[in-house]
C-alpha cells in the first residue's frame, strides 16, 4: 500500500534503506558465520592431523608388536631346542654315571674279594707263624 503523506521518491529512499540494511545484515552474518566457520575448519584441519598422526603411531606399533611376536616365537623355538638338548644330555649322563657306578661297584666287589682273600692268607701265616714258634 502506498502512503499518501509521504512522497513518491522518499519511498524509493527508504526501500532503498531498507535493501541496504537487509545487505549489510546478511553479510554481517555471512562474515559472523566466516568468523565461526574460520575457527571450525581450522579446528577440524587441526583434528584431522592429530587423527593421521595417531594413525601413523598405531602402524608403527602394530608393525613393533609384530616384530617383537616373531622374536618372541624364536626364542620360544630355541627354548624348546634348549630343553631336548638338555633332556638329551641329562638322558648320556644318567647312562654314562650308571655305567661308572657299575664300574666302580665291580672295582669294590674285586677290592673285596682281594681283601677277603688277603685277610684269609693272613689268618693263615699267622697260624702258621705260631706253629713254628710253638714248635720251634
Amino acid at each position: 500500500m502506498v502512503e499518501p503523506s509521504v512522497p513518491a521518491d522518499e519511498r524509493d529512499e527508504d526501500r532503498f534503506l531498507r535493501e541496504l540494511r537487509r545487505i549489510q545484515a546478511e553479510q554481517d552474518d555471512d562474515d559472523l558465520q566466516e568468523e565461526v566457520w574460520d575457527p571450525s575448519v581450522a579446528a577440524t584441519r587441526k583434528m584431522l592431523q592429530v587423527c593421521q598422526a595417531a594413525q601413523g603411531v598405531g602402524l608403527k606399533t602394530v608393525a613393533t608388536l609384530d616384530e617383537q611376536g616373531e622374536q618372541l616365537n624364536h626364542v620360544g623355538r630355541s627354548l624348546g631346542d634348549i630343553t631336548r638338548d638338555l633332556d638329551s644330555v641329562e638322558e648320556d649322563l644318567s647312562k654314562g654315571m650308571g655305567q661308572q657306578l657299575t664300574g666302580q661297584n665291580d672295582q669294590i666287589t674285586a677290592l673285596t674279594a682281594s681283601a677277603s682273600s688277603s685277610t684269609e692268607r693272613l689268618a693263615r701265616a699267622s697260624e702258621s707263624a705260631e706253629t713254628i714258634l710253638r714248635d720251634g
